[in-house]
């Protein structure tokens, strides 16, 4: 029952001590303060895939130890965290259901990252963690994981880290080939109409053309154009209420 966490412990206790040195900086040589920080990120690596794999258990006393350290990572290992889970959702050979679920739990981290949150994490980690979702998203099939990324995608967006994805997915979907592929796009612009209007609003006449494609295309594309339709129409509203705000100014 408990096997998933049985390194835990030690593995946190090792990355403290590896971490109080590396903050310490009692590291004398170059080459011996790189391997310690090539250490830490190792074992804090391998202790959030244990948080994650407990996540996703279907034994309800290893879900409830991984929440319980999921909680404690979020503190002491945001970035690391984000990373892994990133990496999770990003990995060709996992499955639609895992995928879903990690999905779910890294869009609500992010939906609940603070201006100081996202000060502990580095760039790189930022950058890696959008790699993983874009690959995610492209690797993944299933409507309800598609949306499930979309959403994650969109939350960070939304707390301002990634001002070009609407841009950039854009591009992407005005070149997509097939249906499915249309229809996540679809999806998920629908998303970032809806929590990021701000970075939408000045791509909203080429978004319109990509719904406008869609409505007119086959009977899978119709209902996420639809609903990106609607969406847009509330960045348009939004957009509208600002400048009239301006003008009254």
């Amino acid at each position: 029952m408990f096997r998933v966490f049985l390194g835990v412990r030690p593995l946190c206790q090792a990355s403290a001590k590896v971490l109080a040195q590396y903050r310490r900086r009692s590291f004398k040589h170059t080459g011996t303060h790189t391997h310690a920080r090539a250490l830490f990120c190792f074992i804090m690596a391998s202790h959030v895939t244990k948080i994650v794999n407990g996540l996703v258990s279907d034994d309800n006393e290893t879900r409830r130890q991984a929440e319980k350290a999921y909680e404690g990572a979020k503190q002491s290992s945001l970035a690391p965290l984000l990373v892994e889970m990133g990496k999770i959702v990003g990995r060709p050979d996992t499955d639609s259901g895992t995928r879903g679920i990690v999905g779910v739990f890294l869009r609500k981290l992010i939906f609940d990252l603070t201006e100081e949150d996202y000060a502990r994490v580095p760039v790189a980690a930022l950058n890696e963690l959008k790699q993983q979702l874009i690959a995610g998203f492209r690797a993944e099939t299933k409507p309800h994981t598609i949306k499930q990324i979309c959403s994650a995608i969109a939350s960070l967006a939304q707390g301002g880290q990634w001002p070009d994805s609407a841009s950039v997915f854009l591009t992407h979907a005005e070149r997509s080939a097939s249906p499915a592929q249309a229809a996540a796009f679809l999806v998920l612009l629908d998303n970032l109409c809806q929590f990021a209007n701000d970075i939408v609003a000045p791509l909203a006449g080429r978004i319109l053309a990509f719904v406008n494609k869609g409505l007119k295309g086959p009977v899978e594309l119709k209902l996420p154009a639809v609903k990106c339709a609607a969406s847009l129409v509330y960045v348009f509203i939004v957009f509208v209420i600002v400048q009239l705000g301006v003008c009254v100014r």
